[in-house]
């Protein structure tokens, strides 16, 4: 059942439509290229335009202090947000995987940055400092799941295992090395180095935890470490289900059906904002079965993926979705679909372009 937001509605069913903000219009994209640190898997870089301008125009027009990306990933939403901070004065980081999370939180300081890149300089390019990155990140991985936590890798040196499994593998699957680019690339690698201090202003401040999200959000809605609920917003781009998947080991932490059953009635009657990103479900379209007023679902985009359950070619491309406990104005779903639109063309040029190329 398709069920695309009607504008309006309210958080609590059974009541009207809001007034909606009319100096509150939604900004296009308008900063360059997103802001990246590095790819990661389910990684949502080129749903920067449609998310960014999402959130900040909720941030504005309910009045919100506090931003959580509770399954954090690559970070690719927070990292670009309104660098002013004139809206989420409270920026949050958290994800399960201990090396993802201290390579943020290693950002977040000028001193420990300095360090992570003196260790990233003093390593070559190559299969085997991958080879050794990755044995590294396996150890921590199973160290956490032991709760052997005072063995763990300290914070930098975890940063670093983390920054070259996903910078050296391919399609930054943290498994292979990818020889195929590794010359073109190793150029642009250590480029990347070198900006990464650009990163400690934009991540000054925001607090990074290593926590799952189903915690986290219980402790915001329940008031605990000053959350207030009713100014946050926790934006969770949750792992694909796995029937949209080749295989359980696309994710590190991957979800089951009961794992996803388990946070969605985490969320269901959530006083905060929420915005989960993903394919379409029925286990989330159920939200909007049961609470049509409350729950709204919107089309972002076709998103290119390597994950995809099908062997046709077209299974290569997979509609992107948010599902959201709060309505959109008429301008902002209209400032989506332009941006669905721009990017639809841009596909279709590059598909000319290729096809092209092998005339």
């Amino acid at each position: 059942m398709f069920n695309y937001p009607s504008i309006g509605g309210i958080d609590t069913e059974g009541q009207g439509p809001p007034p909606f903000n009319p100096d509150n219009q939604p900004i296009p994209w308008n900063r360059g290229r997103p802001l990246s640190i590095i790819s990661y898997t389910g990684g949502k870089a080129g749903l920067v335009p449609f998310l960014v301008p999402l959130v900040e125009w909720a941030g504005r027009e309910y009045n919100l202090d506090t931003f959580i990306t509770a399954t954090g990933g690559a970070c690719r939403v927070l990292l670009n947000l309104d660098p002013e901070r004139l809206i989420y004065q409270r920026r949050i980081y958290s994800d399960l995987d201990y090396s993802l999370a201290c390579l943020f939180y290693v950002l977040t300081d000028e001193y420990q940055t300095k360090q992570l890149m003196k260790l990233l300089y003093s390593k070559s390019y190559c299969e085997k400092v991958f080879n050794d990155a990755k044995a590294n990140l396996e150890t921590d991985d199973k160290l956490i799941r032991q709760s052997r936590v005072d063995e763990l890798s300290e914070p930098v040196i975890a940063a670093a295992n983390m920054y070259i499994s996903a910078k050296m593998s391919y399609a930054a699957n943290l498994k292979s090395f990818n020889w195929e680019v590794a010359v073109i690339r190793m150029r642009s690698y250590y480029e990347g180095i070198k900006e990464l201090p650009k990163f400690n202003s934009i991540l000054s401040g925001v607090q990074i935890f290593r926590m799952d999200c189903n915690d986290l959000i219980h402790d915001v809605e329940t008031g605990n470490s000053g959350y207030d609920p009713n100014r946050t917003l926790i934006f969770c781009d949750v792992p694909y289900v796995l029937d949209k998947c080749l295989t359980k080991k696309h994710y590190k932490y991957f979800w089951s059906d009961h794992d996803h059953l388990r946070f969605r009635a985490g969320i269901e009657n959530c006083q905060s904002r929420v915005i989960i990103c993903g394919y379409e479900t029925p286990i989330y379209d159920y939200l909007i079965e049961k609470y049509p007023k409350r729950w709204h679902k919107v089309f972002l985009a076709w998103k290119h993926v390597s994950s995809a359950n099908s062997r046709r070619s077209e299974a290569k491309f997979q509609k992107e979705f948010i599902y959201c406990n709060f309505p959109l104005s008429s301008e902002m779903q209209a400032l989506i679909d332009v941006e669905r639109t721009k990017r639809q063309k841009n596909l279709e040029l590059d598909l000319i372009k290729d096809l092209e190329a092998l005339q």
